[in-house]
């Protein structure tokens, strides 16, 4: 299942709030569109686009491929993608390791995913926390662009959870407080939704998923910008669809049956709550808690919204943990918690590790810091309240499969529709005892109740 992405032209109208970054972390050089590069001697940007040009205080750094081969040594590859590798390359100034995503810009530009590479880029840019993945540098080369970052060694969150099939609660808790602290610097200092949180897209700096920075949130392809108190507003079809929360899958239902955007139900910055309770309970029991092989099945898996704890999984786990995970995986936007209530929540303020719980404290503003332990802050929504269109009918839930006929997926760059089937159903076995049963819900049990 890889990410899906329906995504129309570029939004000029929504502003980014303004946020500076810290000295250990320069922005991008800006190099304007035809202009020298200082570096380069004279080597003028292919890479320009509407939607940088509009919003970017930064643009990508403009050099020749003789500047790359002179500021890094390429080494072994790590990887591979729809439209280039992943290399392992040591900086010549620095003698250090830094992954280079080497993008190539023909193929990209053929696919039409150009505009969305530079849109990722440009949101990229403006972060800098722990448990976010740094873009060090990008280098523009005649064919290819480069997204130079910090290296993880120990892949994807996805692979170690394979190895193990389950994490014990004290490691799902230490994973998943430093994932929260990613989401509240994005919402909160930068207005930035990722809408494409899963175990893929969190990068391991090593093998020790609970040591303190080694969780680190990837992957801008999907995010979106969005002012703090605005009302819903995202109409841009984006995620993976086992982590989708019900307002997009109400928003896919409709972007398929009025035909274009402007039918699409608006959703907003609570999709990455949803995912984070998605990821909770994945880590615990080896699996999302809404999946399906089937895609219309899933989607109306998450519409029904019959979540289980089953005792095969959650028998030891604790009733703060299931109870996080609840508010989390609220059906309704409003009602869910918000990223500030969740990191007030006793589950996660209590984690034991001094330097985790330093880096959560100071992804929240000042002024939610003093604030954290106001139970008022726990149920608030970015949203103000309910969204549009909000109370899902009983006609979106009990859809057969002949009506819901869902767009062909899009994959991710290095996603394989049948490996991700296959490796998620072989987690699910060995997670799951023999003759276990599943936490589903058939078709003639879904509802429509609020949680």
């Amino acid at each position: 299942m890889g990410a899906l992405c329906s995504r129309p032209d570029a939004e000029p109208g929504r502003p980014a709030p303004a946020a500076a970054r810290t000295a250990d972390a320069p922005p991008v050089t800006l190099q304007k569109p035809g202009s020298s590069s200082s570096a380069t001697g004279g080597a003028s940007s292919s890479f320009s686009s509407p939607s940088m040009a509009r919003a970017a205080p930064v643009a990508p750094t403009v050099w020749t491929k003789a500047a790359l081969s002179t500021r890094y040594t390429p080494m072994e590859k790590l990887g591979a993608g729809a439209f280039g590798v992943v290399m392992r390359v040591i900086s010549k100034e620095a003698g250090r390791e830094f992954a280079d995503k080497v993008m190539k810009r023909a193929e990209a530009e053929a696919a039409g995913k150009l505009d969305r590479l530079l849109r990722e880029i440009e949101i990229w840019q403006k972060p800098t926390h722990p448990n976010i993945l740094r873009l060090i540098e990008v280098v523009e080369t005649a064919d290819e662009l480069h997204l130079i970052t910090e290296i993880c060694r120990g892949g994807e969150l996805f692979d170690q959870l394979d190895a193990v099939d389950t994490f014990s609660e004290h490691e799902c808790r230490l994973v998943v407080a430093q994932i929260a602290g990613a989401v509240a610097h994005l919402h909160l200092a930068h207005g930035i939704a990722h809408c494409d949180i899963k175990p893929q897209n969190i990068l391991c700096r090593s093998s020790k998923v609970t040591d303190a920075g080694c969780i680190k949130l990837s992957d801008f392809g999907a995010a979106q910008l969005f002012a703090a108190g605005a009302a819903d507003a995202f109409v841009e079809t984006c995620g993976t669809l086992e982590y989708y929360a019900p307002e997009l899958c109400e928003n896919l239902i409709s972007r398929q049956r009025g035909g274009d955007v402007s039918a699409a139900t608006p959703y907003g910055p609570a999709v990455d709550l949803w995912a984070l309770g998605c990821v909770a309970y994945e880590l615990l029991c080896g699996e999302p808690p809404f999946w399906s092989k089937d895609d219309s099945e899933q989607v109306r898996l998450i519409l029904a919204h019959d979540l289980a704890f089953p005792d095969e999984c959650f028998a030891a786990v604790s009733a703060p943990a299931k109870e996080l995970i609840r508010l989390l995986l609220a059906a309704e936007p409003a009602r869910r918690l918000a990223i500030d209530g969740a990191l007030a929540h006793g589950w996660l303020a209590s984690v034991d590790d001094p330097q985790i719980s330093a880096a959560l404290a100071a992804s929240l503003p000042a002024a939610t810091r003093e604030r954290r332990s106001s139970t008022s802050s726990v149920r608030r929504s970015f949203s103000g309240g309910p969204r549009v269109g909000q109370q899902r009918s009983a006609s979106l839930v009990a859809l057969s499969h002949s009506e819901l006929l869902l767009p062909a997926l899009e994959l991710d760059e290095a996603d394989d529709d049948d490996e991700v089937v296959r490796r998620k159903t072989t987690r699910r076995a060995n997670s799951l005892p023999a003759g276990a049963s599943s936490p589903r819900v058939a078709v003639e049990e879904v509802r429509t109740e609020q949680v």
